[in-house]
């Protein structure tokens, strides 16, 4: 049985009694010694992702939320940093793609009314996680010198789309209630995560891969609206800037420089 969303204490009792409070053998397990490579770092993950089930069964998610939400963060987490050991891209890749499925699996999950600071943080993260598997798949392309394929062209446009897409989640949910429009500041909590988002969509815009004259150019002028907006904000609110110093730099010469890039794409369409 269940009160207030917490179960009655015969069940976490019978459920507490799976653990074992001596750390010392998990300490011979999980030692303080540096990882070296990704035997090491498995190994030491396969110990974590065993424990972090363990938790979850405890913390279920009807009953826990707000613990299970931390639970599977720290699952992805954990993921993140075995792909860091990991030398092969393609499978740093399919590392990530857990990632995203167990973060997106979390927001199916829950409802954005009740945690919407749960929902907020779990989008943006699977909306980082989408933009590193794209870097992935940029760097693969890159690294092999031949002609891509159109799946793996295919491939790269729908990771943009999918790490926009999460972005614009995320910033819909910092409008106001029944509003198309952002509201006129952002709170302090809100606001680098905000001009971070439109950031990065903006530099997703330019990832997309088109032989469509007309869709290059408009990809273009995305990109510049979202680093635009980034430069705008700042310029209304002085006192953000060194929240997001490299983002904004960076948004100012995109500002400068896009308009030109996309001129000599229309003139070399003409010619």
């Amino acid at each position: 049985m269940y009160e207030d969303g917490a179960p009655s204490f015969k069940t976490s009792h019978e459920k507490f009694r799976k653990f074992n409070l001596e750390v010392t053998s998990r300490e011979e397990q999980v030692t303080d010694q540096m990882v070296k490579d990704f035997t090491e770092a498995r190994n030491v993950f396969l110990k974590i992702q065993q424990w972090i089930n363990l938790a979850k069964d405890f913390y279920a998610l009807d009953g826990r939320c707000t613990d299970f939400v931390e639970i599977s963060q720290d699952h992805s987490t954990a993921y993140k940093y075995l792909a860091f050991f990991e030398m092969d891209m393609e499978r740093q890749c399919k590392m990530h793609k857990r990632r995203a499925d167990i973060i997106s699996a979390l927001i199916n999950e829950l409802n954005p009314q009740h945690y919407l600071l749960a929902v907020r943080q779990l989008m943006f993260e699977v909306a980082e996680i989408y933009s590193q598997m794209l870097d992935l798949k940029v760097a693969i392309l890159q690294d092999e010198e031949v002609r891509p394929t159109p799946h793996a062209l295919k491939k790269i446009n729908l990771l943009a789309q999918q790490s926009i897409a999460k972005y614009d989640a995320y910033l819909d949910t910092l409008k106001p209630l029944g509003k198309s429009e952002f509201p006129e500041e952002f709170s302090s909590d809100d606001v680098r995560p905000a001009l971070v988002a439109s950031f990065s969509k903006g530099r997703l815009h330019s990832k997309f891969v088109t032989p469509d004259v007309k869709q290059r150019i408009a990809n273009i002028q995305k990109s510049i609206n979202c680093y635009k907006f980034v430069v705008d904000y700042c310029d209304k609110h002085p006192s953000v800037e060194a929240l997001v110093p490299e983002e904004l730099s960076i948004c100012r010469e995109m500002v400068a420089l896009l308009p030109l890039k996309m001129e000599k794409i229309r003139q070399g369409a003409e010619i």
